[in-house]
């Protein structure tokens, strides 16, 4: 018997459905982990949002991102975010070269929202810590985005 392969659910489907619920009164139900980004295309000009796991402290939000988006704010560009139904401006700034920063972040961000490890392949020590060698492994490929709200 022959199964049909698996489809994965279109990404830009699943954000748009994502973006959509973020930005509703059922907003509650995933906005205290993910937030919408809203940013101006480096080339177009275009407006793109996007939905991003995040990690709030005060006036500045911190991101860990694989995907290509963060080119948008290389040198510090203005951003919207919408947060649990709010929407905040910023300026946002990638930190593509300083692999100690994103390991810091990440670690920050794990110990603040250990769910997340399954995400990045870390797992968490007994004390809440994020695997010191995983994170340095998990960090090869990722960017921080770093940004500060108005």
């Amino acid at each position: 018997m022959n199964e049909k392969p698996r489809r994965r659910p279109n990404r830009v489907f699943m954000n748009q459905v994502m973006i959509n619920i973020l930005r509703s009164p059922l907003h509650g139900l995933m906005s205290k982990d993910i937030m919408v980004i809203t940013f101006a295309g480096r080339k177009s000009g275009d407006l793109f949002s996007t939905p991003v796991s995040y990690l709030r402290q005060g006036s500045e939000v911190t991101v860990l991102t694989r995907s290509s988006w963060w080119k948008n704010v290389v040198g510090g560009k203005p951003v919207t975010l919408t947060i649990r139904g709010k929407k905040y401006h910023g300026v946002a700034e990638a930190f593509t070269q300083d692999k100690q920063a994103v390991e810091e972040a990440m670690r920050v961000f794990l110990k603040e929202k250990p769910a997340n490890a399954r995400f990045y392949k870390v797992n968490m020590g007994p004390d809440g810590t994020p695997d010191p060698a995983q994170v340095q492994l998990a960090v090869q490929n990722m960017i921080l985005v770093k940004i500060s709200l108005s």
